[in-house]
């Protein structure tokens, strides 16, 4: 009898293992928010934890969301959309990467999306919050972007777009706007995350892990603990805390 599932599983690994991956050499807007030792680590190469089929699939499956989402967009003819999925480098300080996923027309501003794909669990409003501080300093760092790319002088409208990942729940949105002081605060997230860089080159010291998330939210171990790569293997501060 033929085993279809391992001929699927060891096609999603092999696929994978052709994506050579390599430290890193920038941040990515997608980084703001985020345990900022996991992102120190990825510019090293330190041991990881080896992704099983069904998280690269998962991802794959997110970037496909994301394409189709913005295609739906495109040609529904209920907005203008100026542009999709822009790579922003040239307009983001020299250290930082990032690519939007919608510039549209918001006459008579300019809005700017972000596209999120959150597990169906997170649309029960009464157990869970889509919208999240970190996505709010990830679609300002984008604005940062497209700001000098079209050289505007007023700050865009934005919008987080939430499509379930499973399919099982409507697609919602929030509508944002920002302030200065909401620029100046992800601008000073942008820095930290460079200093943070910049010890660990020079002295290497490594930044706390999410503390603060950790003592805000009351629990023992942080709940990203759980989705981190290097978790158990390089970091091992879910097993201290336990």
């Amino acid at each position: 009898m033929l085993n279809l599932v391992k001929a699927y599983e060891f096609g999603i690994l092999k696929k994978a293992a052709q994506k050579e991956e390599k430290p890193r050499k920038f941040f990515y807007i997608s980084d703001l928010g985020k345990c900022e030792r996991s992102i120190i680590y990825k510019f090293t190469d330190l041991p990881k934890k080896p992704k099983n089929p069904n998280e690269i699939e998962k991802m794959d499956m997110a970037n496909i969301k994301h394409e189709r989402t913005t295609g739906f967009w495109e040609i529904s003819g209920e907005i203008e959309l100026i542009g999709k999925e822009i790579t922003l480098n040239r307009w983001l300080p020299p250290m930082w990467h990032g690519r939007t996923d919608g510039i549209f027309n918001d006459y008579p501003k300019i809005g700017v999306g972000d596209i999120k794909n959150p597990h169906p669990k997170n649309f029960e409003e009464k157990r869970y919050s889509l919208l999240k501080p970190q996505h709010d300093h990830q679609l300002i760092g984008y604005m940062m972007g497209v700001i000098k790319m079209l050289c505007l002088i007023e700050i865009p409208d934005g919008y987080l777009f939430y499509v379930d990942c499973g399919g099982s729940n409507t697609a919602r949105q929030f509508f944002r706007k920002y302030t200065q002081k909401n620029f100046d605060d992800t601008k000073a997230l942008m820095e930290a995350h460079e200093i943070n860089l910049e010890l660990f080159r020079k002295e290497g010291i490594f930044p706390p892990f999410l503390e603060l998330i950790r003592k805000k939210s009351g629990l023992c171990v942080p709940w990203n603990c759980d989705y981190c790569d290097y978790q158990g293997v390089t970091c091992r501060i879910k097993e201290d805390l336990l």
